[in-house]
């Protein structure tokens, strides 16, 4: 490692070694908290400016503020174990934003957050041997994308290198290294590489054993996400639907009554088509989440696939009476398109895939409203709990978008859509649309607590 000795951790050398190797190109090191991840960053573009005169690096944060109160902190504490007292070959330039070293490499500061005045994000086109992203969940994607083709062979790298730490979370990073939109685990192959360091991954042993005991005693969300390294679970300050409380509405759904509805609710994409299966009977019941693309079944479109899964486990089985299932979902899929026939919409492949009529359909002519859904569902899960309202526990996708989702200044979803698919939090949304009327929902939910009351 360019003879500069340095005490780094088993996980923290195998970082470095795949961002010297060929064929690895962008590599996320962390995944939860305490695994010497900003030192192992500091440590990598310090040894990359000394190894090569006049090379240039980036390191990206979200603020200025964050790059100068922790990276740099730890930066000037790496420094000094590295260079052992001797003058470190480096001065900061606060003005320029830049690291600039006595060989004349130099390292450019630069914020990652979105700037109305920068959309392109023009402030980090600047072409470099590398560039390392710290706290990568925090970072918006663009700014990952703006610095990909402006790290350059003639700049010393024979590929393009950017190392990402972080601790987990969602959105992009998320779906580009661990689970896909769908909660569908990523296989990653080259050039891109994921490796998962934990609190005792970090060199110092004593420090990984104080701060594993100081993490086991924080909440257990904070715990999943932070020691744990879960990536589901969600830290969201602002959730838009504030009233879901896990412990109050998930369960498991044991029984499917005979004598009401069934209710399949759907969001329509080219990749995924989402189904949410639920039924209000006695009380409120999110059963399933089936999500489907054009490889879910070989022959079958994503809206068929969807609908073959649910007669394989539901009607074929003999648990659902197709008789009793009723649709809903996006009304947008009534609208015809240019590339089908007269008369066909999504709704119309639904039914014919599941053998229905129109009869069966419950589709609005519009959309809810964002606002409206923000008031009336989280009322309903303010009132309905204690096994009033249920959703299956084994549905880790749907509730970790009901968790991720925030609104906009105006009570929107669009902008957490935007960023995080959130496909089954809207065919969900749908479904307690058909359920309760967004002028009389407070009415049918006092009644529906009522008749849980008597049993």
């Amino acid at each position: 490692m360019n003879d500069i000795e340095y005490n780094l951790s088993r996980k923290q050398v195998d970082c470095f070694n795949q961002l010297q190797s060929d064929g690895i190109q962008y590599v996320l090191y962390g995944g939860a908290a305490g695994g010497g991840k900003s030192v192992l960053g500091c440590f990598w573009q310090i040894t990359r400016r000394l190894s090569k005169a006049k090379s240039t690096g980036l390191i990206i944060r979200q603020t200025r503020k964050d790059i100068y109160s922790t990276v740099m902190v730890t930066f000037h504490k790496v420094a000094e174990q590295i260079f052992k007292g001797y003058e470190t070959p480096y001065k900061v330039n606060e003005q320029k934003d830049e690291i600039q070293f006595s060989n004349g490499s130099k390292i450019y500061l630069r914020e990652g957050r979105y700037m109305p005045q920068d959309p392109q994000y023009d402030r980090l086109k600047l072409e470099v041997m590398d560039a390392w992203i710290e706290e990568g969940t925090q970072v918006d994607e663009r700014a990952f994308i703006a610095i990909r083709p402006r790290i350059r062979e003639h700049h010393g790298g024979s590929q393009a290198k950017i190392l990402i730490t972080s601790n987990p979370g969602q959105g992009w990073l998320k779906h580009l290294y661990v689970k896909d939109k769908d909660g569908r685990n990523i296989y990653l192959q080259a050039p891109y590489s994921f490796i998962q360091a934990k609190v005792m991954d970090n060199p110092d042993k004593q420090f990984a054993v104080n701060y594993a005991a100081a993490l086991s005693d924080l909440d257990p969300i904070t715990k999943a996400m932070y020691l744990d390294g879960n990536w589901d679970v969600t830290m969201n300050e602002n959730p838009f639907f504030y009233a879901l409380n896990r412990s109050a509405h998930t369960g498991q759904v044991l029984r499917i009554s005979p004598t009401h509805y069934v209710d399949l609710s759907f969001d329509f994409n080219h990749t995924p088509t989402t189904l949410i299966v639920g039924q209000l009977s006695d009380r409120a019941c999110i059963i399933d989440h089936i999500s489907t693309d054009p490889n879910t079944i070989t022959g079958m479109t994503p809206i068929e696939a969807a609908c073959e899964i649910f007669l394989r486990k539901y009607v074929r089985s003999g648990l659902v009476n197709i008789g009793q299932v009723r649709i809903t979902g996006d009304a947008s899929g009534q609208q015809r398109k240019a590339d089908r026939k007269a008369d066909e919409n999504f709704f119309v492949d639904i039914l014919k895939a599941l053998g229905l009529r129109r009869n069966n359909l419950k589709v609005p002519k519009a959309n809810p409203l964002h606002r409206e859904s923000y008031e009336m569902i989280n009322y309903i899960l303010s009132q309905l709990q204690g096994g009033q309202l249920v959703i299956d526990q084994s549905l880790s996708i749907l509730l970790s978008e009901i968790e991720s989702a925030y609104p906009d200044e105006k009570l929107s979803l669009d902008k957490a859509k935007k960023e995080l698919g959130l496909h089954a939090v809207d065919a969900w949304r749908y479904l307690l649309h058909l359920w309760f009327d967004a002028r009389k929902y407070k009415e049918q939910v006092l009644y529906l607590k009522s008749v849980n009351a008597k049993q």
